[in-house]
């Protein structure tokens, strides 16, 4: 179990060191207690390798709930408002076939979604992205 852990915090690094020159992309806002806490400006490049690398990952071996619920307790609020709406872009473009996923990757991002939403919701946190 470790093993996944450590997996899925490396792919939550490449997420976040995606980031290169290319054009604006959106903007995505964290809010607790209806106060802004972090802002952050991605370009579309940051937001297409985050996506094909969520949409890429545990393609065999997904990690389990506890795996993730504690990887997305130890991220900050920022950190999760990030991962939320790029999990969501991942899932959209699977959706829209214009990137090819394995079923465990797919069951991994649905999995990931609702378990950053619940984290956000049991801290107060809330996200927008635009």
């Amino acid at each position: 179990m470790p093993r996944k852990n450590s997996a899925f915090f490396a792919l939550i690094a490449l997420c976040a060191c995606a980031s290169v020159c290319a054009a604006p992309g959106p903007t995505i806002s964290t809010f607790k207690n209806g106060q802004v806490i972090g802002i952050r400006a991605t370009t579309t490049e940051e937001v297409r390798a985050a996506a094909t690398a969520m949409a890429t990952a545990f393609e065999k071996d997904p990690p389990n709930r506890a795996a993730l619920l504690g990887a997305a307790k130890a991220m900050t609020a920022k950190a999760r408002c990030f991962n939320l709406y790029m999990g969501r872009v991942a899932m959209a473009s699977i959706q829209a076939g214009k990137i090819d996923a394995s079923a465990n990757s797919e069951a991994f991002l649905q999995d990931s979604i609702a378990t950053l939403s619940e984290v956000n919701d049991q801290t107060q946190v809330k996200c927008e992205m635009k």
